[in-house]
């Protein structure tokens, strides 16, 4: 199908011009829904009351809709479509946004950008999930969701509590969260695909992932695949089709080492944890593995240990290939957010860090991001949200309260030290 709006001039934009421009090449290539049935630009893309639906559209139907057309519109003529605000934001920060990474991984495919088409699709089949980490909701976890309704409301973690309300008026308004036409789309254009990523919930306890992963192995295994996954449950199951794939990688999510990934991955343990994925390395050579650490409030302090934890880890197995440290959480006011941290905090923590990494090589891929991390701190403590109003502080009490119960673990008791005076404080007050 032709996009007719994208026409400019004679020629198709030619991708050095485009990336200099306020473009992505994801709207081209990559129909979107996210793990509760809505459409935007990508999984960083914003949504609003007027986000289109599964029940409403296919994903093909959503590719080809006037919202999608206008973004690639506004992107081949250098507008900032606000879908996009994620990135934007990002890039008047001086921190790389997501769309570098993808013009860097779409470069050598040769986009038509006059006739776009779907060659990537991000697939959240569903929220099944065995872990309720704690930044995360009922959208992606149903763990979080099973947890929270067997708690007395007055336990309730308050952001945990909307998200399981805001699941059962969708199931109410909608049914289905998932497109069931996008697999069929996927089979009967497999030749089409250059890359497929699961997510979740976690993919690898979805029959949905298994199907089209053993669908796309026997019919052209030579699609890019990509999973993020806990890390937990990669079962045998699904070790003979991940060895026909020809390019596979699986991203484990790690936020912490030692006690504190065991209360933010609750109830994965750190030990257990460890010895899984050293085996699921050993046991798919032919596979890259790489981890993503998203940054919080609770393990900004911990990120020397952390990268010293991969280092030695990558020592060990050659198909390990990189993490990524995203300091971009969302939303600020997630309470594990750095928004939502005392900036005189953030402050020490930045001057330890900068202690602490004072020998890392900048050159190095690992290394460098630290830089991104300290622009990121410094918009945290110029646009504080904890500080803003008494109500934020009883906010991040209560919430870390409800989840020290939960977790059977203190915060407090699990951060690096130069964090642990802000827990301690702001869970000892009295509001």
């Amino acid at each position: 199908m032709e996009d007719k709006n994208l026409k400019n001039g004679n020629n198709s934009v030619k991708y050095p011009d485009a990336e200099a421009k306020a473009l992505c090449p994801l709207p081209f290539v990559h129909p979107f829904f996210d793990v509760r049935g809505l459409y935007s630009a990508c999984c960083n893309g914003s949504f609003s009351k007027d986000s289109k639906h599964v029940s409403e559209m296919t994903a093909e139907q959503w590719f080809y809709s006037e919202d999608m057309r206008q973004l690639r519109h506004d992107m081949l003529v250098g507008n900032r479509n606000s879908m996009c605000d994620h990135c934007w934001k990002k890039d008047d920060l001086g921190i790389p946004s997501p769309r570098f990474t993808h013009h860097e991984t779409w470069k050598w495919n040769n986009i038509d950008y006059d006739n776009p088409k779907p060659q990537f699709f991000d697939l959240k089949p569903s929220n099944h999930c065995n872990l309720a980490c704690i930044f995360c909701t009922a959208s992606s976890s149903d763990k979080i969701l099973k947890i929270t309704k067997a708690l007395d409301p007055s336990d309730q973690p308050s952001r945990w509590a909307g998200s399981v309300r805001a699941v059962e008026e969708r199931e109410k308004q909608y049914g289905s969260t998932f497109d069931p036409h996008v697999v069929n789309y996927i089979k009967n254009n497999v030749e089409d695909l250059k890359i497929l990523k699961f997510t979740g919930g976690e993919p690898f306890l979805s029959k949905e992932v298994l199907e089209i992963l053993r669908a796309i192995s026997e019919r052209n295994p030579k699609v890019e695949i990509k999973i993020t996954t806990n890390g937990t449950v990669i079962t045998k199951d699904f070790y003979p089709i991940l060895e026909k794939m020809e390019k596979i990688s699986i991203k484990f999510s790690i936020d912490a080492v030692d006690d504190l990934y065991s209360y933010i991955r609750f109830p994965s343990k750190w030990e257990q944890f460890q010895g899984r994925i050293e085996n699921n390395m050993t046991s798919l050579p032919g596979v890259k593995f790489n981890v993503n650490c998203l940054i919080t409030n609770m393990n900004l302090a911990q990120l020397p240990k952390i990268r010293n934890w991969f280092k030695e880890l990558q020592s060990k197995y050659s198909n390990l290939e990189y993490i990524i440290i995203d300091p971009n959480l969302t939303p600020d006011f997630n309470e594990s957010s750095l928004y939502m941290m005392d900036p005189l905090v953030l402050k020490k923590i930045k001057k330890q860090l900068e202690i602490d990494t004072a020998d890392w090589n900048m050159s190095c891929r690992t290394d460098k991001q630290i830089l991104s991390v300290y622009k990121k701190i410094d918009d945290a403590i110029n646009n504080n949200i904890y500080n803003s109003e008494r109500r934020f502080k009883k906010y991040v009490h209560d919430e870390f309260t409800r989840q020290n119960r939960i977790r059977k673990i203190n915060i407090k008791d699990v951060v690096e030290p130069v964090s642990k005076s802000f827990f301690e404080n702001i869970l000892k007050e009295d509001f």
